[in-house]
């Protein structure tokens, strides 16, 4: 039961999460039965990853393209969901190898 898996999903706007995403994570349970599975996710990423929103708050993501040139005028900072995800999985890896080390 060592074994840890971590995920995480956002649902924007607390949205409902979709199906599929229900659905991965009753796999996720039925198959990894001998692990540890953690799903992460906005309300719980601090309690793994204390001051994480902060550093996230001030990523600057440069994207090109029309739409996104356009969101910037009129949203100061847009920060793409899937380069939030990877600071949170950085860091989840770097808070693992500490770990580990020690």
């Amino acid at each position: 039961m060592n074994n840890r898996l971590w995920l995480f999903w956002n649902n924007p706007n607390n949205r409902k999460e979709p199906a599929y995403v229900t659905l991965c994570k009753w796999a996720v349970l039925h198959n990894w039965s001998d692990s540890n599975p953690i799903f992460l996710n906005e309300g719980n990423i601090e309690d793994y990853l204390p001051g994480i929103r902060s550093k996230v708050e001030g990523i600057q993501v440069n994207v090109k393209g029309r739409l996104d040139r356009l969101s910037r005028k009129f949203k100061h900072n847009p920060l793409n969901e899937a380069v939030k995800c990877d600071v949170y999985r950085a860091n989840i890896l770097k808070k693992l190898v500490v770990y580990i080390v020690m």
